[in-house]
């Protein structure tokens, strides 16, 4: 996404109240893309954690993404990253199958 689209974005959800610190997402949002994938382990709501990851369509772009999310409870903070690994390289099938790629 070229910078001037992503702070476009940044810029909606500042006014909008949607997230109470844009500049932690700004400043995480590099080493989400380097990762393939976003975690979140009860930062927005108590208790429960989230991973998700994009699909790109034939023109690269996000079309979608696929996300799993639990309770905190049921899963440490430090299995995050093996769950964002695996949910990433299921992520990366799903566009190739878009793309009409076999290999990618």
């Amino acid at each position: 996404m070229p910078p001037e689209e992503q702070q476009d974005i940044f810029r909606e959800l500042h006014e909008s109240d949607t997230f109470e610190d844009v500049s932690k997402i700004q400043q995480e949002l590099p080493s989400v893309v380097e990762k393939g994938y976003a975690t979140n382990y009860g930062e927005s709501i108590e208790g429960i954690f989230g991973v998700a990851a994009p699909i790109f369509n034939v023109n690269h772009d996000v079309e979608m993404s696929i996300c799993l999310f639990g309770m905190t409870a049921r899963l440490k903070q430090d299995e995050l990253e093996e769950l964002g690994s695996y949910l990433h390289s299921i992520s990366k099938e799903i566009s190739r199958k878009i793309q009409g790629a076999e290999q990618f």
